[in-house]
């Protein structure tokens, strides 16, 4: 997931600019990754944040028997009742 280079990275600036990148070449689990970062790092500025949500809505599939379903989450297993 994480380039060789990425793995310097020390500033949120720094994070952010990664996560960026990722986002814009359309990886966003690896654009999240970062950003979280960038997030942690200064949770006072505004553009990591509203890249990181903007990353996690590109994850979002819509399924109509659930209002919301993610990629990275497994879709429930329903048992022999149906329930």
């Amino acid at each position: 997931m994480a380039a060789a280079g990425s793995l310097a990275a020390q500033t949120w600036k720094e994070w952010l600019n990664l996560g960026v990148k990722a986002y814009r070449n359309a990886k966003y689990q690896e654009a999240v990754s970062y950003l979280r970062r960038a997030v942690g790092r200064n949770a006072s500025e505004v553009a990591p944040g509203l890249y990181l949500g903007m990353a996690y809505m590109m994850q979002y599939i819509p399924d109509r028997r659930t209002r919301t379903t993610w990629r990275w989450r497994r879709p429930r297993k329903r048992n022999c009742n149906g329930s």
